[in-house]
């Protein structure tokens, strides 16, 4: 996912990707997403998800079936959605919800979780301007 911009920059400079690096891309993108997998997704600490609802990358969809997933094995999830943040500006709008979700689940008191009522993103929207 945070391949694109590379991606647009290639295209930009006429470069094709695979020059881009000494190994084949397919070969790297391979490797990365076997070290990144998740084993299991039955997590005993509780998951906070904070996206961008104009995040191009890493897809607002994309993050909703994660989180459905995460739900369906049994880990508690809380999923917030960011109105037009992209990629880049959801982090810095998660600072009005994760902070307490982290203290919360550090300090061990209950930190609930959206897995009954999962909300879905929508269309991908705008970024903010």
């Amino acid at each position: 996912a945070c391949m694109g911009g590379l991606r647009a920059y290639a295209r930009n400079i006429r470069l094709p990707m695979a020059r881009l690096y000494k190994r084949p891309i397919d070969d790297l993108e391979r490797r990365v997403a076997a070290e990144t997998a998740f084993p299991d997704l039955r997590i005993a600490t509780p998951i906070f998800i904070g996206t961008g609802l104009a995040d191009s990358e890493a897809h607002p969809a994309k993050q909703y079936n994660f989180a459905s997933a995460l739900c369906t094995a049994g880990t508690r999830v809380t999923l917030r959605y960011y109105p037009h943040a992209t990629h880049g500006s959801a982090v810095g709008r998660s600072l009005a919800d994760a902070p307490a979700f982290v203290a919360a689940a550090l300090s061990g008191r209950p930190v609930g979780g959206d897995c009954a009522a999962l909300p879905r993103p929508g269309p991908l929207q705008s970024p903010e301007s």
